[in-house]
């Protein structure tokens, strides 16, 4: 049977929320109560609402004219069978070439196409008509070109505007918190009470997975206002959403620079921030630590491992594992750390242990103890001012220059008499001011920035709940690159982010090793040393050997030497 297809097609969701796709139906509807032979065709409605002909994504896979074509050359559709369109420009905007072998090869598969503003059948049949099909490709392909020039201009006034002339805004698109008046963008009070318990919570050290639940056990609205047409909405709060939210620049007013257009940022572009600075700082911190994620399981402390990905076996390399750590008491009324284990040794393919045996655990208790207590103790917490300093005195310096050069500017205004050298420093006095405006701004952030340091160090955590050992996790991380143990003699190296290594920490010793690991991570002793060699070194810290260990009796043997059995003679000639 043959089939009669109907297609139509709008490329912009305001055609199709206008009157577009109406003015298509209205035609066809005339069409087929005209049509002789109706009950001889099967009748099938296709449309592409949204999708571009121009780009060719109608004729895709993606599309449903693509579908068509794909039928057609299986056999699916006949020849005999008619494609409706309302006229060549629903069907194709693609270049003139291309257009017309689209038209050809449904001609030559024997499908009749028919366009209805036209009332006449689109073929390349005849001489007219492939000259017709030239025409119209050629019209067709322009006109979207010439649409698309001067969308594309329009476009980058207004981002000239918006990200370097900062005198315009986008319009009415803005985040879901808020909400355009006529006085620019302002809160949505709800919004931005979630907004800001979303970013407490994280500043409390709670993980993305546990604030999501909360918000969730407390019925909060997901924050958003985006139509859902082509994809389900969202049931609720999950770790994306609330991740999306702590890495959004503009919870602080900031708009956000495009890695499309290449556009900058532009500070203070919705507004004043609606969470305070040192909550953001926080949040973008414990972002960046890629890969530790946060457990949390407020009835078991330890399953938060403090050195997460970083513990590896000195003999095979393998990670190490923590076996049986666990809540319940012992009968000395202690927790269970558990015991660290080499991945190896789990298989059997690292015997290392005393008479080739399976490389031993060591208590997990002894290793968190001994490298919280005796070296990594004086690690710090957050500090989200760093480098504040340098910029707050650079910010100033650059500040004062641009004021000079104002107050220079607007005396050079007052005594100019010619008209167009005058414009000339108003446009400059004008750019001066936007930029002492800009400055002013920027030290302010910077300023709130050092006021919100924190410098406790890894001692003053507990790690005895979740919150305390995911701070300690981040801060470890923070400094710690790596950390290499030998279970068998119970000596550790560790190596520092910064290249440093600490090499033959003594895990049973009880000495106090602090010291050594503050001056490991002085980034400021390290790059001194950097700019007098001209590159930075990295330096080995070796544990010192405790007295015991340095008058401990060498008790190995070694084989006699052999005596040297001369080769040549007296008169230094070789021996046969």
């Amino acid at each position: 049977m043959k089939t009669l297809i109907w297609y139509k097609r709008v490329s912009t969701d305001r055609q199709i929320d206008g009157h577009g796709l109406q003015r298509q139906q209205d035609y066809f509807d005339s069409y087929l109560q005209n049509l002789p032979d109706r009950n001889s065709y099967r009748l099938e409605e296709i449309s592409d609402e949204g999708l571009s002909a121009f780009h060719g994504v109608n004729v895709s896979d993606k599309g449903g004219l693509g579908s068509v074509l794909k039928r057609i050359e299986s056999g699916d559709i006949s020849a005999g069978s008619i494609l409706v369109c309302e006229s060549q420009s629903r069907l194709t905007r693609l270049h003139a070439v291309d257009a017309t072998l689209l038209i050809h090869t449904l001609n030559q598969a024997g499908i009749t196409i028919w366009s209805l503003a036209d009332n006449r059948e689109i073929t390349t049949d005849s001489d007219t008509g492939l000259i017709m099909a030239v025409l119209d490709g050629i019209r067709n392909r322009a006109y979207s070109q010439d649409i698309s020039d001067k969308v594309g201009k329009k476009k980058r006034a207004i981002r000239q505007a918006v990200r370097v002339d900062r005198t315009a805004t986008y319009g009415n698109v803005c985040p879901y918190w808020l909400k355009v008046t006529d006085n620019g963008f302002e809160p949505i009070p709800e919004h931005v009470l979630t907004i800001q318990r979303i970013f407490k919570e994280r500043y409390e050290f709670q993980s993305m997975s546990s604030i999501a639940a909360g918000l969730n056990a407390d019925n909060v609205p997901l924050i958003t206002s985006r139509n859902w047409k082509k994809k389900a909405a969202p049931t609720g709060w999950s770790q994306s959403t609330v991740k999306n939210l702590l890495s959004n620049e503009r919870v602080i007013g900031t708009l956000p620079a495009s890695t499309r257009t290449g556009g900058g940022k532009v500070p203070g572009y919705y507004g004043d921030p609606v969470v305070p600075l040192e909550h953001w700082l926080a949040a973008q911190e414990s972002l960046s630590y890629k890969g530790k994620k946060a457990v949390r399981n407020d009835k078991n402390p330890f399953a938060v491992r403090l050195f997460k990905s970083l513990i590896v076996c000195r003999h095979c390399t393998h990670k190490m594992d923590v076996n049986g750590a666990r809540q319940a008491l012992s009968k000395k009324g202690s927790p269970y750390h558990g015991s660290l284990i080499c991945r190896g040794a789990r298989d059997n393919s690292c015997m290392c242990g005393e008479g080739g045996t399976r490389t031993p655990a060591l208590p997990m208790k002894l290793v968190e103890h001994s490298l919280t207590c005796n070296l990594f103790r004086s690690l710090r917490q957050r500090d989200i001012s760093n480098g504040a300093k340098e910029q707050i005195a650079r910010l100033r310096l650059q500040l004062t220059e641009a004021e000079t050069d104002l107050a220079a500017t607007a005396t050079a205004i007052v005594t100019q008499r010619n008209p167009i050298a005058r414009q000339a420093l108003q446009n400059e006095l004008d750019k001066l001011a936007d930029t002492i405006a800009q400055k002013r701004a920027d030290l302010a952030i910077q300023e709130r920035k050092q006021q919100a340091t924190t410098l406790e160090t890894l001692e003053g955590l507990d790690l005895m709940t979740v919150d305390g050992r995911l701070e300690a996790q981040r801060v470890i991380a923070k400094s710690i690159a790596l950390i290499s143990i030998d279970t068998v003699t119970a000596l550790a190296d560790i190596t520092l982010r910064n290249g440093n290594i600490i090499q033959g920490f003594d895990l049973r010793s009880t000495d106090d090793f602090t010291g050594m690991m503050t001056h490991a991570t002085d980034s400021e002793h390290h790059e001194e040393i950097a700019m007098i060699i001209g590159e930075h070194l990295p330096t080995v810290y070796p544990i010192p050997k405790t007295a015991d260990s340095e008058t401990e009796d060498d008790d190995r043997t070694f084989p006699e030497v052999e005596p040297d059995i001369a080769n040549t003679d007296e008169n230094g000639f070789p021996i046969a």
